[in-house]
C-alpha cells in the first residue's frame, strides 16, 4: 500500500488488519501486513500472520514469499528453507523473478525482499 511506500508502516499494519477483518479473502491485506510487521521489526508477528495467510487462502504467491520471508526473519529457519524449496520447484524457471526473497529464506542475507 502507500503506507508502507511512504514508511508508514504503523498505519499500513492498521490499515491491512482492518482490510483482513472485512475482507479475509484478500490477498493484498496479508501481503501489506506482512510488509508492515517486518519493517517494523515485528517477525514473529508477521510469522503468525503470515501462517494464517497461508492456511486462509491456499495458491497466493505472494503471501507464500511473505510467509517465506517471515519464517527466517522470526528463526524458523528450516521453515523458510523449506518454502524457498517449494516455491524453487512450484515456479521453476520464474523463481528468478524472487531470486532476492528466495536467498534471503535460504541463506538469510538482507536483500530488501519484501513484495
Amino acid at each position: 500500500s502507500a503506507l508502507n511506500r511512504v514508511e508508514d508502516h504503523r498505519e499500513a499494519e492498521d490499515a491491512a488488519t482492518k482490510l483482513i477483518n472485512l475482507f479475509p479473502g484478500q490477498e493484498i491485506g496479508f501481503v501489506e501486513l506482512g510488509n508492515a510487521l517486518m519493517s517494523q521489526g515485528k517477525n514473529e508477528e508477521a510469522y503468525n500472520a503470515m501462517r494464517y495467510g497461508m492456511n486462509t487462502i491456499n495458491g497466493s504467491l505472494g503471501i507464500a514469499v511473505q510467509y517465506g520471508l517471515a519464517c527466517r526473519r522470526a528463526g524458523h529457519v528450516e521453515e523458510a528453507q523449506n518454502m524457498a524449496e517449494q516455491l524453487r520447484r512450484a515456479l521453476g524457471e520464474k523463481a528468478a523473478d524472487i531470486e532476492g526473497a528466495l536467498k534471503e529464506m535460504e541463506t538469510g542475507t538482507d536483500g530488501s525482499a519484501l513484495v
